[in-house]
């Protein structure tokens, strides 16, 4: 394992970042998994993915989970990842993204500036949110969303 921000090997085990990078202040709880590769049914069991691009002040909490790109690199502004919030392969999430608890963000999902999103989200894979949208609690997201928006159900839709 090596460590999600240097590339520094950490040997056998789960941690996620060396010592000198949490000294840094990097904010990535211990039991985050970041870097693991992609989930996808074309990926070759046992190559590396594209190792995520995390901003350093990301504050990443337990049980989060954020994988390795396919065709690039999951990258990760300045955002706030509350609890078991998972991040699939190659998605982009811009500075100021706040995500809830149990939320699942799929495979090439773009979420713009200032995104917040309520707790156990779903967003469909290939799907854009644009900037300021607010998503509500329990939303499955399966088209874009424009900026500004506020979508909330099931399937979701706009609300205002």
């Amino acid at each position: 394992m090596t460590c999600a921000f240097c590339g520094r090997d950490l040997g056998p085990g789960w941690e996620v970042t060396c010592d000198q990078c949490t000294k840094w202040g990097r904010d990535v709880h211990s039991s985050a998994v970041i870097g693991q590769p992609p989930q996808h049914r074309d990926w070759p069991i046992g190559e590396p993915g594209f190792k995520p691009e995390i901003h350093p002040g990301a504050r990443i909490e337990a049980f989060c989970s954020v994988d390795s790109g396919r065709l690039g690199a999951t990258r990760l502004g300045k955002v706030w990842l509350m609890k078991s919030v998972h991040v699939g392969h190659d998605a982009v999430l811009e500075d100021g993204v706040e995500i809830a608890p149990m939320t699942s963000v799929g495979g090439h999902v773009y979420l713009g500036r200032n995104v917040k999103v309520g707790q156990g989200v779903t967003f469909k894979p290939f799907v854009n949110v644009g900037d300021g949208a607010r998503i509500g609690m329990g939303a499955v997201v399966i088209c874009d969303v424009p900026a500004g928006d506020i979508w909330v159900g099931n399937p979701a839709r706009k609300l205002r």
